[in-house]
């Protein structure tokens, strides 16, 4: 029983670190694209 637990609570935590490194990555791929898209935004208002 505790060591079904902690298997299920390391594999939860190797998820949810897959998850976080592959966010930073499609954040650091999207963060120029959102920029951009906000100066053209602000140019626009002017």
């Amino acid at each position: 029983m505790c060591a079904n637990f902690l298997k299920v609570q390391s594999f939860i935590l190797m998820i949810f670190e897959n998850i976080f490194s592959i966010s930073k990555k499609l954040n650091s791929a999207i963060f120029p694209f959102q920029r951009t898209i906000s100066n053209t935004e602000i140019l626009d208002q002017n």
